[in-house]
């Protein structure tokens, strides 16, 4: 999410550690500088984890956040991969 008035993003996501403890994830920063936060918060269970992130989310809305809609997706690291993909790439072969 980003908002444009104050150019910056906030992005936040819902994430289960090694140890089956739920997370949010939330990094947030300005659009126009280095200067970036990276928080990890544990909740007790998945569904007050979902609750934290509904309420993170319409947080960030009432703050001005809207969703950016990227123009250019070949300039993001990750691009979305099926199995094939990721295999060929390794040299292995489907079983």
């Amino acid at each position: 999410m980003i908002n444009k008035t104050t150019l910056r993003f906030y992005w936040f996501g819902l994430h289960e550690d090694l140890l089956g403890t739920w997370c949010i994830r939330k990094v947030y920063g300005g659009l126009n500088n280095n200067r970036i936060k990276d928080i990890l918060v544990p909740y007790d269970n998945q569904d007050d984890a979902c609750q934290a992130l509904n309420a993170c989310e319409l947080l960030r809305r009432q703050h001005g956040y809207v969703y950016s809609n990227p123009n250019n997706i070949d300039s993001f690291i990750l691009t979305p991969q099926t199995i094939d993909e990721v295999l060929k790439g390794s040299n292995h072969e489907i079983k």
